[in-house]
Order: C-alpha cells, then structure tokens, then sequence
C-alpha cells in the first residue's frame, strides 16, 4: 500500500502517476489533459509521475516543469509497459494511476489494476467494458455516455455542483488548417451554441502559452485571461 500523509483539512498526499502519449499521429490532448491534473493536484501539494512514450522536446520540457518526475518509454508492448508503468508506481508510492488514451483499452487496465494499484481512466466516448477503479469524464456530454462496468467502477460524469453551468472549450487542427481563420470560425459557433442551446454561464480555455496564434484566436473570441500556471 502507499505511504500516505494526510493534513488538517483531512486532505491526504498521495503520488499520482499519470500514462498519457502524444505524438503527430494522436495528437496532444490526452498528455495535456493530464498536464491540467497535474497543475490541480499541485496546488493540493500532491506530486505527479508522466510515464510516456513522447518524444517531441518542447512537449517534454512541458511534462519536466509540471510533473515530479517524467519516466519515458521506447518501443513498449502492452504486456511490458504495465509491468513497467506498475513499477514506477511502486518506486513512487503512488496512490493511484491515472491513465489517457485510446489505445489503453481493457486488455491494458485489467492486468495493470491486477498488480495491485488503483486505477483512474480518463474516457470521453464510452467504449468499454471498464473494469477499473474509477472512470472520469468530464465533458458535457458525460452523463449522457452509456457505460459497462465492474461492480467496483465508479463513475465520475459530466459537470455536476456549483459549477454544472460551465463548459471548456478545446480545439486541435492540422497545421494545413493554420492561418485560415478556421479556428476562431468553429469556435465562436461552439461558444454561441454553449451559451445559447446549452445555457452555460461560463466557457474556459486552457491553452499552451508558446502558442501565440491560439491567444490570438481567444482574445478575438472575447476570452479574458484569468491565470498563467508556470
């Protein structure tokens, strides 16, 4: 079991380690969702592990300024990268492995959650069946997704509490796509759609901050900036 510290407030400091990938072929949504995990926990003083198989250097050096540590992979199967991704879990103490990615389906989480450590899959289609310890799905349309799982799966879905009126904006093209004023055309249609069909209160955006020309989509969007994490 993993060594666990707990404060005042009842919070208890545990290692999260965090498998996503990135790469031209699958993109970078789900290593970034996890990099915005990783900022709220923290802030909570809990320290994060990416274990990767990401090679692109500036993506890296992302991962390195937000993670505790950042283990990279090389040419893993799905039988080795658990056992390894299980082995880092285990030098770190790791409370929970936090796992991103469609190509990590059931034949990936059943043996990893097998060694013994608590799993949380992060999921916005609902292919199943989820056999883990905890699925997330924050989207909108989480409640509305149709889940198989075990007995001992708990779900984590859409936007509910004091903020379920509020919605994230997130957007990737191809680079073909830059420049052509494509970006700010489908974000301003799904912004008039959340406020007007979805009757949001508010939209965030998160966004890489050496991406001037994604800044320069949001602020023509009307978008404020509110925090910069480093």
């Amino acid at each position: 079991m993993p060594r666990t510290t707990c404060d005042n407030a009842g919070f208890c400091i545990v290692t999260v380690v965090m498998r996503a990938d990135a790469s031209a072929e699958i993109g970078t949504g789900h290593v970034m969702r996890c990099i915005a995990l990783a900022q709220a926990l923290k802030r909570r003083g809990t320290p994060s592990v990416f274990v990767t198989s990401t090679t692109e250097g500036r993506l890296l050096e992302r991962l390195r300024s937000e993670a505790s540590f950042v283990v990279s992979l090389n040419g893993e199967t799905h039988r080795t990268d658990v056992a390894f991704t299980a082995s880092v879990a285990q030098a770190h103490d790791a409370g929970w492995i936090v796992v991103d990615g469609y190509e990590f389906g059931p034949e990936y989480r059943m043996p990893l959650r097998a060694t013994g450590h608590r799993v949380l899959y992060i999921d916005d289609i609902g292919h199943g069946p989820f056999e883990c310890d905890v699925v997330l799905n924050q989207n909108l349309h989480g409640l509305d997704t149709s889940y198989s799982t075990a007995a001992h799966t708990r779900l984590l879905l859409g936007r509910n509490g004091p903020d379920g009126h509020q919605g994230a904006l997130g957007y990737c093209f191809a680079k073909s796509a830059w420049g052509r004023g494509i970006a700010t055309e489908s974000a301003r249609e799904i912004l008039r759609f959340g406020f007007e069909e979805l009757d949001l209160h508010r939209v965030w955006a998160g966004r890489d901050t050496a991406n001037a020309g994604s800044i320069r989509v949001l602020e023509k969007l009307g978008m404020t900036r509110e925090a910069h994490h480093r």
